[in-house]
């Protein structure tokens, strides 16, 4: 019932309920001075009508702010306003069947004293007024009963009321009293109307403020003359107000169950098509309703896992959770995605890893009419992950032969030279066999010149195994970086000085020769690509050269490889490391150097960037120093 007044078609009935009220309120205190001045009405059949009609619409209502009271619903406060209603009604039942008296103006006074002063408690701060509930409503209707018995039983123990037809000033008193506290109560519900828009709070507003005006003419008025009824249907109109309130109330609740009777067949029907698709699905799917409770579930719960659904009858999410993972264990950061890993058991006694996701259930409307449990079957995104994995091996080892062929010239260059030595070191050795001239200084000279150059390629042979092997795991082992380099450069100087490029390492520097442990092929499969790529890069330009700096700290090395290239463009940072990125022409590069490098050096724990501060190209690797199996998320 909460929305705008100004938009609200009750309106007209509100101004005419205003407008009426004042009209009968003028009226009936100029005619009771004017044309009417000595006429009076005694009739006690007409006086009880009104009484008791607006004591049975005071309870009628108190009773309906209860039951709104435990939906959340009615006014801003409900529990108050149904012990003033209570209390009111009470005395006015009372005084309705008592004769015009003493008895008679008491419990009409005490009525208005006592609403006024109930009904000013939703002045009370916030903490004190949520601490009234319903046995304070019960209370105060007893009180008012036992008030009025003794009212009835004993009136000579109060004030007089009424002296020869006229209101006394304790009358007059109780029933101004009770009227300021009314209409400072209306003050408050306008002002709370204004903030919040409760249209109940509104019609509260005049209710109070009618019942005040009513008290406030009382004092203006003598017993059964024009004014005193005038009042009286003024306190009639109030109760009217109230019963309004009821009235819209009980249309309200009929329009909510029509609702939820049309949203309930509505989630029918469609919880009948969400289940012929859920069915369909190899996940184990559940559904609650609004109030969290089992709706039904998908039939892979009961052909994968063999559950018996009688387990998660009247169950809500959580208890459906415990019954599902249930001494199934919990496993963390598998999957790339960093994807929350359980497991559950199937009818063969398998593990099936599942993850865990909750959604809402929406109708039409956006409401949300419950939640759908997902238990997400993995199996198949595992096997997807192996094959993505496999591929990646693959892709790894078909990058890594692309860049030993596209440095086998060089490579073949490399040893082909030492084999010139070696033949034309045994050539010498023959012809001073054959001359006679054979001494020890001159063979171990040759034999000196052979053993090195044997060593040299040795060197080169030794490098190809390291890069060309398996990579597909990930093998720690205790090296150096100047072991690995002394690996790599025997692959790729030989390319570098026949292009007249200049290869600048100290190889001999003492940070080369800190022992860490790594995956010593992954490392020279990454540099190999490094160095090829500073190759092309400076390949075609009149200053060539590839710079190789190494600086440590406690934790970590880091590695600069800086060539005289001119730098990368931001556009080409953005996607140089993506993978099939390439600015190398149609055949020389497959564009997957960089993105496996930076995986590769990731997994390291360290990263792979480019030193936008430098002016040539310059990419950046920092190293692990205390990497170790533990450390990583390694399958």
């Amino acid at each position: 019932m909460i929305k705008s007044l100004k938009n609200s078609s009750d309106l007209y009935y509100l101004v005419g309920v205003i407008i009426l009220s004042v009209s009968i309120h003028i009226f009936s205190l100029i005619a009771s001075r004017t044309f009417l001045s000595s006429w009076s009405l005694v009739h006690y059949p007409l006086h009880t009508a009104l009484e008791i009609g607006g004591s049975f619409i005071a309870f009628l209502v108190a009773s309906s702010l209860i039951v709104l009271e435990k939906n959340g619903r009615g006014t801003s406060y409900n529990y108050i306003i149904a012990m003033a209603l209570l209390g009111m009604g009470i005395f006015d039942g009372f005084h309705s069947f008592v004769h015009a008296g003493k008895e008679f103006v008491l419990l009409h006074s005490m009525a208005t004293l006592w609403g006024g002063s109930l009904f000013v408690l939703i002045f009370l701060p916030r903490p004190l007024r949520t601490k009234i509930k319903l046995s304070w409503c019960m209370g105060i209707g007893l009180v008012s009963v036992a008030l009025c018995l003794l009212v009835i039983s004993k009136p000579h123990i109060f004030p007089n009321m009424l002296r020869n037809g006229q209101f006394t000033m304790w009358a007059k008193a109780l029933n101004i009293m009770g009227g300021i506290f009314l209409i400072l109560t209306s003050m408050k519900f306008i002002l709370y109307f204004v903030k919040k828009r409760n249209f109940d709070d509104f019609l509260f507003f005049l209710h109070t403020l009618l019942f005040g005006l009513a008290a406030v003419m009382f004092e203006q008025s003598q017993l059964w003359d024009a004014a005193w009824w005038g009042w009286h249907f003024l306190r009639f109109f109030a109760y009217a107000v109230a019963a309004w309130f009821v009235i819209k109330s009980v249309k309200a609740s009929m329009r909510e169950i029509a609702d939820k009777e049309l949203e309930r067949s509505l989630i029918l029907e469609n919880n009948f098509f969400l289940k012929t698709i859920l069915d369909s699905f190899e996940d184990f799917v559940f559904v609650f309703d609004q109030n969290n409770q089992y709706s039904f579930c998908s039939n892979s719960v009961v052909e994968t896992l063999g559950y018996d659904l009688k387990k998660f009858s009247n169950k809500n999410m959580e208890e459906v959770k415990d019954i599902v993972l249930k001494s199934h264990k919990k496993k963390t950061n598998v999957l790339e995605a960093a994807i929350e890993e359980f497991y559950m058991v199937n009818l063969k006694g398998e593990n099936v890893p599942i993850s865990i996701s909750i959604k809402d259930l929406t109708n039409s409307k956006r409401k949300e009419i419950g939640k759908i449990l997902i238990f997400k079957n993995l199996i198949k995104l595992k096997l997807r992950e192996n094959l993505i994995n496999l591929q990646k091996e693959k892709i790894i080892n078909s990058s890594k032969l692309a860049s030993l062929g596209e440095m086998a010239g060089g490579i073949a260059h490399e040893i082909n030279n030492p084999l010139t030595i070696i033949s034309s070191s045994t050539y010498v050795l023959k012809k001073i066999i054959k001359k006679g001239k054979l001494s020890e200084d001159s063979v171990n000279k040759v034999i000196s010149d052979i053993e090195t150059t044997v060593n040299r390629i040795s060197k080169i042979i030794n490098g190809l195994k390291t890069v060309s092997r398996d990579s597909s795991g990930f093998s720690l082992e205790k090296t150096t970086l100047g072991e690995i380099f002394s690996d790599v450069l025997g692959l790729c100087s030989e390319r570098f000085k026949n292009n007249d490029t200049r290869l600048e390492v100290n190889t001999d520097s003492k940070e080369f020769k800190t022992v860490f442990k790594c995956d010593r092929v992954q490392l020279s499969q990454v540099l190999l690509n490094m160095l090829g790529n500073a190759y092309d890069a400076v390949e075609d330009l009149d200053e060539r050269w590839v710079k190789i700096e190494l600086t440590e700290s406690d934790d970590f090395f880091t590695l600069a490889i800086t060539d005289s290239g001119h730098g990368i463009s931001e556009e080409v940072r953005k996607r140089i490391f993506n993978p099939f990125f390439t600015t190398k022409i149609t055949g020389k590069g497959t564009g997957l150097g960089l993105s496996i490098s930076k995986t590769i050096i990731e997994k390291h724990g360290g990263s792979l960037e480019i030193d936008r501060g430098c002016q040539n190209t310059c990419f950046i690797i920092t190293l692990s120093k205390k990497l170790s199996k533990d450390s990583l998320d390694v399958d």
